[in-house]
């Protein structure tokens, strides 16, 4: 109540005035540091999806199926597979990485795990069955987006592009007789709701455990608003969670400060 009391009340006498607004917006700056806005790192030490790889070993018992969608070079499971190290469970990882060189990568740093068992899979998840162009800035790059991103002001410049296969994950799941995916995980680059609409059948018959998402600046370029996971998730049993670097906090209603596009990750869990 007293942080609360002082706040309202630096506003009321600063606020709004255009003297100050360069302190405001610093402030602004690092409360959005605060509160674990653009920690996108993978450190498996400062990684806030610890929390997430023990939530998952609580709701789970011999056998973990994960889905990582973005796959990239293996650095989420690398991380997934170091925090089960020491497990007894059976873990099998479907990774999905549609560019060619990211799934060499993938492919080599992941060749001699003996923790789990993954399969590789070179396409991307969507909507939809399809091929597409896929643009990026160079040929391993980590932001490879199905969307021609703008992002010259950070002088980055998607100037090239690759043409993938992309397909579902209810297809998926129904070709290779799936019945249960305890984790996904999509990281996708802006093809996040995509992806969600094409496991729409495993949403609605209670069969995904946990799903991870990243939100932020990729979602200005594929124009999705928080409020569209929000309504999406919640309308099929699932409650939506912030992932901070201590644990995770619940969200118990929509709000429009949500809509924040600086990259975060959330996590949602199916509580049908």
């Amino acid at each position: 109540m007293v942080r609360r009391f002082v706040l309202k009340n630096l506003v009321r006498i600063f606020g709004g005035k255009k003297k100050h607004f360069d302190f405001f917006w610093d402030m602004y700056r690092y409360a959005l540091d605060g509160m674990n806005y653009g920690w996108g790192d993978y450190n498996i030490k400062n990684s806030s999806e610890t929390n997430i790889y023990r939530l998952l070993a609580e709701r789970t018992e011999d056998n973990i199926v994960i889905f990582d969608g973005g796959a990239h070079e293996g650095e989420y499971t690398k991380n997934l597979l170091n925090y089960f190290k020491n497990s007894s469970k059976n873990i099998t990882i479907h990774a999905f990485e549609p560019m060619t060189k990211s799934m060499d990568i993938y492919k080599k740093v992941t060749e001699n795990v003996t923790n789990a068992k993954i399969i590789y899979n070179q396409f991307g998840l969507a909507d939809k069955a399809d091929s597409v162009p896929i643009f990026f800035n160079d040929d391993t790059s980590i932001i490879a987006s199905l969307y021609k991103r703008q992002l010259d002001y950070f002088d980055i410049d998607f100037n090239k592009k690759e043409q993938v296969d992309l397909k579902t994950v209810d297809d998926y799941c129904r070709d290779n007789n799936i019945d249960r995916i305890d984790l996904l995980k999509i990281v996708v680059e802006g093809s996040e709701y995509r992806t969600l609409l094409g496991a729409h059948d495993m949403m609605a018959d209670g069969k995904i455990g946990m799903i991870q998402f990243g939100f932020g600046g990729t979602d200005i370029d594929s124009r999705y608003y928080f409020r569209d996971f929000w309504n999406l998730l919640t309308s099929s049993n699932y409650s939506l969670y912030r992932v901070m670097r201590d644990g995770l906090i619940k969200f118990e209603k929509y709000d429009e400060k949500y809509e924040c596009f600086q990259y975060i990750n959330f996590l949602a869990v199916y509580e049908g």
